[in-house]
Parts: C-alpha cells; structure tokens; sequence
C-alpha cells in the first residue's frame, strides 16, 4: 500500500485551486443541499468489515455518498450562474490535469456539512492517485486500512491539502492490497482526485513538483 501526505507548496497548482475553490463556493451559497442519509451507517467499522468481506463481490465504486459532481449535477447546472462559472472550474481543472500529466480526473466534488462517502476500494479503476482536499474549517477526516487492518484517520485541514495514493486492483501484479477508505466532513468539503496509470518514476517526480513552490 502507498500513502503519502504532501506539503502543497508549488505555486501554479495552489492558485489554479484558489480559483477553483472561489468559484465553487459561489455555487454552493447559491443551493440548498442538505444530506438525507446518515453518514454512521456508512462509514462505520461494520459496514467497512462488510465491504472487505465481500471481497471481489464487491466492485470497488461507493455504494452510498452524499456529495455532489461540481460539473455535472443538476443542482449546480440549474443555477443561472453556472453558465459563467462553468467554464472556469472546467478550464482550471484542465491546467491542473495537464500539469500533473493525469490519465483523468476521477473525482471532482462537493461534500456539504454531514457529507460523506461510504468505505470502498477503486478496485475497478486501479492506479496512482493524487487527492486535492479542501476543507472549510478542518472539521472531516480521510480514513484508509493500512496493510495490517488497521484505520488510520487523516484529519482535514483547513483550506487546500494533499494526499498521493495509489489503488490496487483485486488481481495486482506486485500483490498490492486493495485500498480501502472512506470520508466524511462536519463543513463545506471540496475534493479532487487525478488518476494516473502506473508510473512509479512519475509519481516521484510529481510529489518533488508539488512540494516545490516553482
């Protein structure tokens, strides 16, 4: 398993999400989302040990979340403003994929106050991945199982921070264990994820980038 925290300090990459985190928090004043289903029952011990039970059963997606996809759900796009913002998150989300050279953007959303998303794996979509969190007061947390079962809790911080992982499949040539994790968040969340095939080189150099303030 591989986890890495890392000290965001590269310039570009801070104000491409400075912009981001602006014009996202416009949209999100402007809804009224607030969260149905009760976090507990989805991130708890017991419903992670029934994740992991299930082994290949289970797929790998979240089964149950409460966030919202900042380009494509109905509440945002609905909003007049959306038209003029739209363009804006999308181009700022582009540099950022270009930037870290990125197979993809896995993830981009937000998770309102009770937010969260359910213990899963990836295990369909296997690779590295870089997590861009931001969090209004630091009040939420990423949780993972190390390779011994044990969770291990990460705590937000406030505004902008990083994390580098990678998530293996079920059948992963070097017997890399599934990455099991889950989040949740008492405020406003933001997250972003940037998925890469299988390059260890790249990720070494990526994490020297992004620590770097050039």
């Amino acid at each position: 398993m591989i986890y890495n925290k890392v000290q965001l300090k590269n310039n570009y990459v801070c104000d491409r999400l400075k912009t981001i985190e602006d014009n996202v928090l416009n949209l999100v004043d402007k809804i009224n989302y607030k969260t149905k289903l009760e976090a507990t029952d989805f991130i708890s011990e017991k419903y992670c040990k029934d994740i992991i039970d299930r082994h290949v059963g289970h797929e790998g997606i979240p089964e149950k979340e409460e966030m919202l996809d900042i380009l494509n759900s109905k509440q945002f796009r609905e909003l007049e403003e959306y038209k003029e913002i739209y363009p804006i998150i999308f181009s700022e989300s582009i540099k950022l994929q270009e930037f870290l050279s990125s197979t993809n953007q896995a993830l981009f959303a937000y998770y309102p106050p009770k937010g969260f998303i359910s213990w899963h794996n990836n295990a369909n979509a296997p690779g590295y991945n870089v997590l861009f969190t931001w969090s209004e007061t630091g009040d939420g947390w990423f949780a993972y199982k190390d390779d011994d079962g044990k969770t291990i809790k990460v705590q937000d911080e406030r505004g902008w921070s990083c994390k580098m992982m990678h998530f293996a499949s079920y059948y992963d040539k070097e017997n890399r264990n599934p990455m099991y994790h889950a989040a949740y968040t008492k405020c406003k969340r933001i997250t972003m994820a940037f998925r890469f095939e299988e390059s260890q080189n790249i990720w070494n150099d990526l994490m020297e980038d992004l620590q770097s303030e050039q």
